[in-house]
């Protein structure tokens, strides 16, 4: 016994838990193949049903600035959203001054006051929000509720400018626009989900040269970013996090990927 513990000792170091893990995953592959299915599964569920406690956007900054909009959200004092909604005669013959215009900006007032989202809303005529040549007029409003209702508000205009043909109305401010973002940013990133994949597959059967050996990695990248996504869930009810949106995880993942490939 005491020669084994000293050819132990001088010989190669005491493996690590990863490596322990290896090999018993080795020798067991269909029990740790349902373990992590497993694992993942009620990650995933338990996450879901949790749900997600981001932390409020006045916790998520640092020095006086921080401290100023802890103060303002303590009071109950916010900023709201800005909105402007240009409507623009799609005719030179028609200006401000028509009755046809009038009508138009008449039917977008009345839609954005019918969604209950809408204060100070700024009649252009009133407020003199007037073009100098006649074929455009604003409409100044803020919202009411969160940036996320914006989204009524624009259904809202577009079915004003639906209901004046020869007229183009166009919502643009704080919230609509980092909708709009945040649109084009959901959108690519979900083209380049569908696109990475294939190509990670693809560079990986030309190096293992099998097409086991490439989707292997491929799948447990993705299993692994799925039980990722259900534990940080469950951890943000101990740990307020900020929000942390699957696209940001997906990035934050390859380039850890790219850094063991350097490495």
């Amino acid at each position: 016994m005491a020669h084994t513990r000293a050819t132990r000792a001088s010989g190669s170091p005491r493996r690590g838990l990863a490596a322990a893990l290896g090999g018993w995953s080795a020798q067991h592959r269909k029990t740790a193949i349902g373990v992590w299915l497993l694992f993942v599964v009620a990650a995933t569920v338990l996450g879901g049903a949790a749900g997600r406690m981001g932390l409020p956007s006045y916790r998520q900054g640092a020095g006086d600035s921080a401290r100023a909009e802890q103060i303002l959200a303590h009071a109950n004092i916010g900023q709201p959203a800005t909105e402007l909604v240009l409507v623009r005669s799609d005719a030179s013959a028609v200006t401000v001054r028509s009755a046809a215009f009038r009508q138009a900006v008449g039917r977008a007032l009345a839609e954005i006051n019918r969604t209950g989202l809408a204060r100070d809303v700024a009649n252009p005529y009133a407020e003199h929000l007037l073009s100098a040549n006649g074929r455009d007029a604003l409409i100044r409003f803020q919202l009411r509720g969160a940036d996320s209702t914006v989204s009524t508000v624009l259904a809202a205009v577009a079915r004003a400018q639906a209901a004046s043909p020869g007229f183009t109305m166009t919502e643009t401010g704080d919230a609509s626009a980092q909708q709009a973002l945040n649109n084009n940013i959901s959108a690519n990133f979900g083209r380049a989900e569908w696109t990475a994949v294939p190509l990670a597959i693809g560079v990986l059967l030309v190096v293992f040269g099998a097409l086991m050996a490439a989707v292997l990695p491929v799948l447990l990248a993705l299993t692994a970013f799925i039980a990722s996504v259900g534990l940080a869930d469950l951890l943000s009810h101990l740990l307020a996090t900020r929000e942390v949106s699957r696209e940001e995880l997906l990035e934050l993942e390859r380039l850890i990927a790219e850094r063991k490939k350097q490495s």
